[in-house]
């Protein structure tokens, strides 16, 4: 990190204002490699003069229209373009502003992009130039994906505990909602035969079973959904950069804890329709 006390065009600011940002060595070829687009200026042009490349995010806080071309703390050191806002910190930080100069004598990192399916060809290619210019140090490589993931380890790990117990609860709700269907059919067997006797239709039976139970699981889907919401919400305080939480979302949870519970009812309340309905009334 660092900072810069004084720009060309600062004139307009207050004069105690400053830019304080990170920044990282680099070569004419990071650009590229990352895939950061430019939204002004070229890439660095010159090896002999001190040249910035900056996001939008350190152009808007040097409040510069134009800054191309501008000269930075010294006469030597000048804007040579600026690049499109990227993310090099997690999601819970706000873009801030970054800074990258050309320096290609004192860089501590080697970037390589790979094509899929080459990675072992491409590890095994560094290693070898690695070890033909650099033989006394030891070679020693990550993937990108991997340093994203351990940005949000706690993230990854609530998300898997998260999945594992929703599934648990909900195969738990099922067999007690599965137990709860049985033992009102039995209950009702008399009735149901009855009804069948005095002309029922087979879905006239599965509304009788199913709709005591929708009306218990739609009190339960209004009491919860609110709480939803609310956790979800508190949640995604944690993000700078955050999506929206939808009405499908919901909309998505509750049909589809209507789906299972019509699946968990329907079978029980099939074979209670059409169970014969003289037998149904002599077994009582």
């Amino acid at each position: 990190g660092g900072g810069f006390g004084w720009w060309e065009g600062k004139e307009d600011m207050d004069a105690n204002a400053a830019l304080m940002y990170l920044g990282m060595r680099v070569d004419t070829s990071f650009l590229r490699v990352m895939g950061l687009t430019l939204v002004d200026g070229a890439n660095f042009t010159s090896a002999y003069e001190r040249q910035y490349i900056m996001n939008e995010a350190a152009i808007k806080t040097m409040g510069l229209a134009e800054p191309v071309g501008k000269w930075v703390e010294q006469s030597e050191n000048k804007i040579a373009g600026v690049v499109k806002d990227f993310h090099f910190r997690n999601l819970h930080f706000e873009i801030s502003p970054f800074v990258m100069y050309y320096d290609a004598e004192a860089l501590s990192n080697l970037y390589v992009r790979t094509r899929a399916g080459n990675t072992r060809q491409a590890i095994a290619a560094v290693e070898n130039l690695w070890n033909r210019y650099n033989p006394d140090y030891s070679f020693t490589y990550s993937f990108m994906d991997d340093t994203f993931n351990r940005m949000y380890v706690s993230e990854i790990r609530a998300n898997r505990l998260f999945g594992i117990f929703s599934l648990i609860a909900v195969i738990i709700s099922c067999l007690g909602l599965f137990g709860l269907v049985v033992f009102t059919a039995e209950l009702k067997t008399k009735e149901i035969g009855i009804r069948k006797v005095l002309g029922a239709s087979i879905f006239d039976i599965i509304k009788l079973m199913s709709n005591e139970f929708l009306i218990l699981v739609g009190i339960s889907i209004l009491i919860a959904l609110p709480l939803a919401y609310w956790w979800l919400d508190s949640l995604l305080q944690d993000f700078v950069y955050r999506i929206g939480i939808g009405w499908w979302m919901f909309a998505a949870a509750g049909g589809v804890t209507v789906v299972l519970t019509l699946a968990t009812v329907g079978w029980i309340a099939v074979k209670a329709a059409m169970a014969n309905p003289v037998k149904a009334i002599k077994s009582e």
